[in-house]
């Protein structure tokens, strides 16, 4: 009972992996990295923008509701301030990241600009 099972474990197994060996590429660390980078780093790094973008605007949108309170409106003072932190370090280090890129891991294209995080739905 057990082992045909494993047999059918087995079967599945391989005819799902089937279409990743279909494109035989060497695999090299750089590849790895590329592969690591675009699948994960990438979406989470749109995904901090777009939380830290949100939150900043949900600031504004509460100091000006909020006119008469004013406990209310320093709070969203402080949430303002700190989003406007929180956006210019995560933009700088986003430069910081793409000069450091350009610099030791040269693509020989010098006239290309950054490319921008891209929010998708």
């Amino acid at each position: 009972m057990y082992k045909n099972k494993f047999i059918y474990a087995i079967a599945v197994t391989t005819f799902l992996s089937t279409p990743l060996f279909a494109e035989a590429e060497e695999v090299t660390f750089q590849s790895l990295i590329e592969k690591f980078t675009n699948s994960i780093i990438s979406p989470l790094i749109t995904l901090a923008f777009g939380v830290a973008l949100v939150l900043f605007i949900w600031a504004l949108v509460k100091y000006m509701t909020k006119a008469g309170d004013e406990k209310t409106q320093q709070e969203a003072r402080q949430m303002i301030l700190w989003g406007v932190i929180i956006l210019t370090v995560m933009v700088s280090v986003w430069g910081l990241v793409t000069v450091v890129q350009n610099t030791f891991f040269d693509s020989g294209d010098v006239n290309t600009a950054p490319s921008t995080p891209q929010f998708s739905l």
